[in-house]
């Protein structure tokens, strides 16, 4: 069910390997690292160096309001993205005086990742597989209705549920 895996970085941060090209690079483009900022609503902050390298073509302005209240605004340029196989064009925002590459809210909604972050992994989860669970899941509990039981009276399968035979490792 995972569909990908990201990592944490030497401060801590939930990360992931992306691939950015505007019109200098074939695709997949330039490897970068992201953090993953669920406080973003954005696609991906990238600082502006990085978009004049790329070649990015501008888009416009976009005005955001920080974590302490302030308002900004930034440049913004339109960036075709790699992440885990899956492709997609978005809006990139481009800061000044920043270093870091942030992956935001949108970026996961519109290539469809579901985030699971654990206490020593990152991983991506393919929202498109999760639907087939639930779909199948209802499906089920339907036809268990259908004969007059409650769902919760008939044994799952780990195939209907999409949980894993595996036990989880315990800790030493």
């Amino acid at each position: 069910m995972a569909f990908g895996t990201g990592h944490f970085d030497s401060r801590g941060n939930a990360c992931l390997k992306l691939h950015l090209c505007g019109v200098a690079h074939e695709e997949p483009g330039v490897e970068f690292e992201g953090i993953i900022d669920t406080g973003f609503t954005g696609f991906i902050q990238l600082p502006i160096q990085h978009a004049f390298s790329l070649k990015l073509p501008l888009e416009g302005t976009a005005q955001y309001t920080l974590a302490d209240g302030s308002q900004t605004v930034c440049l913004t340029a339109l960036a075709r993205t790699t992440c885990a196989g899956k492709k997609e064009v978005g809006v990139v925002t481009l800061a000044m005086g920043s270093q870091d590459i942030l992956i935001g809210m949108e970026f996961l909604r519109r290539l469809r990742f579901g985030l699971m972050i654990f206490k020593s992994a990152v991983t991506l989860i393919d929202e498109v597989e999760v639907d087939d669970i639930i779909k199948k899941q209802v499906e089920r509990d339907e036809k268990v209705e259908a004969k007059g039981k409650k769902p919760d009276d008939v044994p799952q399968s780990p195939e209907a549920t999409g949980a894993s035979l595996k036990k989880p490792p315990t800790e030493p």
